[in-house]
């Protein structure tokens, strides 16, 4: 007897039997749900925040280790340029706070001279 396949489901049967019954057997078996993914911890290395927070941690080991690698004169001319770099921070500090804007509330000097 020909075959009979069912819709796009995926569901496939086949006819058995004499001419005047009509019995299906199933072929395949449907699957309703998907099988869960197996734990893969690459998958998690892989993931980009994972990555950064690794190279944060390891950068924050490593640092101090090649710090002590550097030679004395290399070692010094970075410790002056951070604390030029710091200094440098702090001036541009204290400039953003002498010019402040004035708060909305007080009168600016054109307003009191009309």
């Amino acid at each position: 007897p020909p075959g009979l396949e069912g819709g796009g489901d995926g569901a496939r049967a086949r006819l058995v039997g004499p001419k005047d019954e009509l019995r299906l057997e199933p072929v395949t078996r449907v699957k309703y749900f998907e099988e869960r993914e197996k734990f893969d911890i690459t998958s998690y290395l892989r993931n980009p925040m994972v990555m950064m927070l690794i190279f944060g941690v390891g950068m924050s080991f490593l640092m101090p280790k090649m710090m002590e690698n550097l030679p004395p004169e290399e070692r010094d001319r970075f410790k002056q340029q951070m604390r030029q770099h710091r200094a440098g921070e702090a001036e541009t500090r204290r400039n953003a706070r002498v010019t402040q804007l004035p708060n909305s509330d007080e009168e600016s000097d054109d307003d009191k001279q009309r």
